[in-house]
């Protein structure tokens, strides 16, 4: 029994491990960028579809960009419909660096969004250094292309990761659930075994790029940042998490639709990146579900056995365990949101966080759901296996 304890609280601590290894390797990026500027030519691409209800701060966020450098930021989508297209002309009229392109349907092997950042990229100016992808319900800060880019400097760099502050339209406790959920996520980005870049908010080199045929790779892909993590890792390069990079995500959703939104996460990580899918969920989702569970099964049961509570320790403990974790999740994380003007850094701020990490659990039930469904839907589109029901795979834009 004292065996089953010790490991179990070992498997309910890993988001601590997680933190930890998060502050290293982010102090590590630091050291290796502060020492120089660097200002490289940027082509921002933001693939879209219809209209996200935020999507007019999104391109003025690009347009007032604190960067020394060059940059240019193209729009691009298959997709006519919305107002997305007038919004994109009207507001583009007071800046150069805005542009909009319309893509041709994607072939039948590639998803949308990625034909969409293929025909940026095709589009993007002949001495462009870098490339910057952004989903178009993200905002992003003044100093977002500077910090991204810093990573791209290292040597051994091949790609850099921003993460997502969580915004709902609506205000309640499940924004703030997912915003820890997106966080934890944040620091599997930095771990070397599971390292990954978000696809809302991720850069690479040019010359990597074309060097790691890119192209190539992703003209029969249905993920664009999945693919391109295995890619990169597969050619020896390392993914760096780009420390000040984190931004606004703008969502619509209500309720339980959090946990829907969780599951097509999950499942598009199944389906793309099963190591990643298989660490999150076998040793961060489930011991976080099911040390609750535990717990409250083990806390029920020590009325009628009071032994249990000693027999059981690390059950019992499991509260405590967890909000060490999130304790340590959330204050290694929080310094990167220096930028964002809704975050306060306040200690009261980085409370309330920690205490919705429990109700984040609940959100731990959409990647359960994934185990047993490949069925998704966004956009009012759904979708199995990443092909669209009754048409194809083709409409993805997320």
């Amino acid at each position: 029994m004292l065996l089953l304890n010790i490991i179990c609280a070992l498997i309910f601590l890993v988001p601590l491990m997680l933190a930890a290894v998060f502050r290293y390797r982010r102090k590590q990026v630091l050291s290796k960028t502060v020492k120089q500027a660097y200002t490289p030519n940027v082509t921002v691409i933001v693939p879209f579809k219809g209209e996200d209800y935020n999507f007019e701060n999104t391109i003025k966020s690009l347009i007032h960009q604190d960067y020394l450098g060059k940059y240019e930021v193209i729009f691009v989508s298959s997709d006519q419909s919305g107002r997305s297209i007038d919004l994109l002309q009207a507001v583009s009229k007071s800046s150069q660096r805005i542009s909009y392109v319309r893509a041709e349907s994607a072939n039948k092997e590639r998803g949308d969004k990625i034909n969409n950042m293929l025909t940026g990229i095709h589009h993007s100016s002949s001495d462009t250094e870098v490339f910057l992808f952004m989903d178009s319900d993200m905002v992003a800060h003044k100093k977002w292309i500077t910090n991204m880019v810093l990573p791209l400097q290292i040597e051994d760099c091949g790609l850099s990761s921003g993460t997502a502050w969580v915004v709902a339209r609506t205000k309640s406790t499940w924004e703030l659930a997912t915003r820890f959920w997106d966080f934890l996520a944040a620091t599997q980005v930095a771990f070397p075994f599971t390292s990954f870049a978000r696809g809302l908010s991720m850069g690479i080199r040019k010359d990597t790029f074309i060097r790691l045929n890119i192209e190539k790779v992703w003209n029969t892909a249905f993920h664009d940042n999945f693919t391109l993590s295995k890619a990169v890792r597969k050619y020896g390069l390392k993914i760096y998490y780009a420390p000040y990079c984190v931004i606004e995500e703008h969502f619509e959703l209500t309720s339980f639709e959090w946990i829907s939104w969780v599951k097509r996460q999950s499942v598009h990580t199944k389906s793309h990146y099963k190591k990643l899918w298989a660490f999150g969920f076998f040793l961060v989702t489930l011991p976080r579900l099911l040390g609750a569970i535990l717990f409250l099964t083990v806390a029920c049961l020590s009325i009628f056995q009071s032994e249990l509570l000693t027999e059981y320790i690390s059950f019992t403990l499991w509260p405590l365990f967890h909000f060490v974790n999130a304790l340590a999740i959330v204050y290694a994380v929080y310094p990167d949101t220096t930028y964002i003007e809704m975050s306060r850094g306040t200690h009261l701020e980085k409370m309330k966080l920690v205490l919705a990490s429990y109700y984040s659990i609940l959100l731990s039930l959409g990647s359960v759901w994934a185990v047993f469904s490949s069925k998704i839907e966004w956009r009012k589109i759904k979708y199995k296996n990443n092909v669209a029901v009754g048409g194809d795979h083709r409409n993805e834009n997320s």
